[in-house]
């Protein structure tokens, strides 16, 4: 479950996406006492598998790391006839992994906007515990002020991570790597049709996981190559009635 709610968490939290910091809460408390504190428990256990593998992100490791990879990009190179110096111009497109930056790690899985919430609450209890009453409101409202401030500096630093736009860039860039007329991608979880001015065909393939009622419309996409006189025809197709079809144009991107 720690895996899911990694996807969950890190793939919704910008600014720019339906889901926030108090969706979240709402779903997870919508599940019942009992299933929101298991779903918090893997949030938990997924945050320190992330920090602690910041954490051993050591010289030696890295190095260890770089040469294992290095090394099966070599055994690419040659098995697909590439040279090297174009399999690592194609590797260095990729995005670096979350868990590589501490900040990206604390931001992504918003545990800077937990702690505010945690800070706030604390904070609460200890004005209805020790302060006078008629201090209460004043203190309260002095906090809440400072917290909503943290929150939206915190917002405004908020990097996206909405894969579209970089993965629409690599598209374009990749053919001038590599002769191939069709670039396929997914883990965006919508499906995208783009024809590029060359001629080339970027394609996302979509989900087979649905979230919500509202993405079956747009889930279960595929990609379909045919054969034709005219050379390669790639296809977006969906799964409907047991059976592969015609993806509406108007719902792709």
């Amino acid at each position: 479950m720690s895996t899911a709610v990694v996807h969950y968490v890190d793939n919704h939290y910008a600014a720019d996406c339906p889901y926030g910091y108090f969706d979240y809460l709402r779903w997870m408390l919508g599940r019942g006492l009992a299933r929101g504190a298991r779903i918090f428990g893997s949030y938990a256990m997924a945050n320190l598998r992330l920090i602690r593998l910041w954490r051993q992100r050591t010289p030696e490791h890295i190095r260890t790391i770089r040469d294992k990879h290095l090394e099966r990009l070599q055994k690419l190179a040659s098995r697909y006839r590439l040279p090297d110096n174009v399999l690592l111009e194609l590797d260095s497109l990729r995005q670096r992994p979350m868990a590589l930056e501490l900040g990206k790690i604390v931001r992504g899985m918003m545990i800077d906007r937990l702690a505010l919430t945690a800070a706030g609450i604390g904070l609460m209890v200890l004005f209805l515990l020790f302060l006078p009453w008629g201090w209460v409101p004043a203190a309260g409202a002095l906090t809440a002020v400072t917290l909503l401030w943290l929150d939206r500096r915190f917002r405004a630093g908020r990097e996206t991570t909405s894969p579209h736009q970089y993965m629409r860039t690599v598209s374009r860039m990749i053919p001038k790597l590599v002769r191939t007329p069709i670039v396929v991608f997914g883990h965006a979880h919508d499906p995208v049709v783009e024809r590029h001015e060359d001629g080339g065909w970027y394609f996302n393939t979509g989900a087979w996981v649905v979230e919500s009622q509202e993405q079956v419309r747009r889930a279960f996409t595929h990609l379909r190559i045919r054969l034709t006189e005219d050379g390669p025809l790639p296809e977006l197709r969906q799964w409907r009635k047991g059976r592969s079809l015609d993806f509406e144009p108007l719902q792709a991107r």
